[in-house]
Formats: C-alpha cells, structure tokens, sequence
C-alpha cells in the first residue's frame, strides 16, 4: 500500500516537472520568435536607413544637375545672338559660325553637356555645337537629329521637356538625357523651335555608383523610366526588374519606403523614392 502511495506520488512529481518543461520550452519559443522578430525588424530598418542616405544623395545630385540643365537653357535664351538661331530664316556662314562658337563656349564650361543645339522651326534647321555643316541630317550616318526631331514630335505641349532618355544605336543604350526648351512660333512650322541641352548619360550614371560604392555595401542602384526599363546599362541585366516595377507601380504615389523583394539573386531590401 505504502510502495502504491509512493508511486502514485513520484508519478505526480512526473508531470509537475513535465508541466514546468513545457512551460519553460513555449514561453522560450515565444520570446524566441519576438527577439527573432525584433531583431529582423531593426536589420530592416538599419538597412533601409543606409540605403535612405545613398538615394538622398543622388536624388540630391540628381536635382543640381537639373537646375543646372535648366541655368545652362535660361543662358541660351538669354544670349541675344545665340537666340537669334530660333527665328531668323536666313544666316550668312559667318554669322553662324560666331553663334556656333559661343554655343561650344558654354559646353566647353559644363562638365556634364554633351551638346546643345537650337532647332530654327522656321526654316526646320538644327543648329548645333558639335556638328557642321549647319544641319547634319543630310549626312547619313548621323542619326541624332533624327531621333530629336522624333522625341520633339512626340513631346509636344511642355514649354521644358527634361530627362528624355535619347538613344541612336538601335540597341537600346541610353547615350544621353536631353532636354528641350520650346519657344513660341510660327504655328505653321513642322514644329516649335527649341534649344536643346543634351547631357551625358555617363556622367549621371558614373555618379550614381559612386555613391552607391561609397556606401561599402552589396546594393544595386537602378535607374527606371516609366515602363519599368533599366537605363544605367550595367544594371540593364538585373534579374527580377519587371517584377520590382511591377510593385513599385502598385505603389506609386506613396511616401518613400521600402519592402522584401526575394529573387534569383537573394533576398533584397528595395527602397524607393516617393512616387
């Protein structure tokens, strides 16, 4: 009787200490999982804080080369010789050849301006600080003008178009950003005249990764128009970019933030700008 009180006893001690076990293992598994979940959550934030400092300095960067653009078209319609190339019909060589001179002084000055030109939609004549004779389109194997002209119909309306993605090897590498700054007149002119200011995709690209390597860390910058295409040709290969602006077009709108992206190349942090 004794031996069935003791068992009885240590079997009820058993689950005491089993009950305790348990208790101990599911409140180590809960707090287990908060610190799991804390701790992702701050690498996340630390992440997105690093990667806020890198898109804050290119935005930056990005927004004085803009007024830069701007300040450089302002001086062109400014310059009274160098405006006359939008309206007059007729020019002698040399009178040209002194505007065209002064357009190269202010590329010359800029380390960013791959060229600027004027387009006289009077006479429908590009005017331009690296080519010559005075319209180059009859040369075959230049094809800028081409484009321009094409780009100038399709953007039709702003007195300044900025940022257009100009490309003329047919492979789809973005050379240049142009941007265009239309005048008033003749309605019946194939099209407006305009300056144009036409800014080295090289030199904005080149100083985005400099940014990005200054932050020491395994990210990527892309550079995306509105279609989701890359533009900066060495990212144009990232794996998974539809699949980004796919997201990001969910989102558009939105205040700047960031979310998990997990793809071929592992699992990212995306962080965008405000849309």
């Amino acid at each position: 009787m004794f031996f069935l009180r003791m068992y009885k006893s240590r079997k009820y001690f058993q689950r005491i200490v089993l009950s305790i076990l348990i208790g101990t293992v599911l409140i180590m598994l809960l707090y287990s999982t908060v610190l799991f979940y804390n701790s992702e959550k701050s690498v996340l934030e630390m992440q997105f804080e690093a990667n806020e400092q890198v898109l804050a300095q290119v935005e930056y960067n990005v927004d004085y080369m803009d007024q830069m653009v701007r300040t450089l078209l302002l001086s062109l319609r400014s310059n009274s010789e160098v405006n006359t190339l939008l309206y007059n019909q007729q020019f002698s060589p040399f009178d040209v050849s002194d505007r065209l001179t002064a357009m190269r002084s202010m590329v010359a000055a800029s380390n960013f301006a791959h060229s600027v030109m004027a387009y006289n939609g009077y006479n429908d004549v590009f005017y331009s600080s690296i080519y010559y004779p005075l319209d180059e389109r009859l040369a075959p194997e230049n094809k800028l003008f081409g484009v321009l002209e094409q780009k100038m119909d399709e953007l039709r309306g702003p007195e300044i178009a900025d940022w257009v993605p100009t490309e003329t090897d047919g492979a789809g590498k973005v050379e240049l950003f142009s941007f265009f700054m239309y005048e008033l007149g003749d309605p019946n002119a194939a099209r407006p005249s305009a300056f144009i200011v036409n800014v080295k995709s090289n030199w904005l690209f080149d100083n985005i990764k400099n940014i990005n390597n200054a932050d020491r860390s395994d990210s990527t910058v892309l550079v995306m128009d509105e279609s989701g295409r890359v533009l900066n040709r060495a990212e144009a290969s990232f794996a998974g970019a539809g699949e980004l602006h796919a997201v990001l077009a969910e989102r558009g709108g939105e205040a700047r933030g960031y979310f998990v992206y997990d793809g071929d190349q592992g699992r990212r942090i995306v962080s965008y700008p405000s849309g």
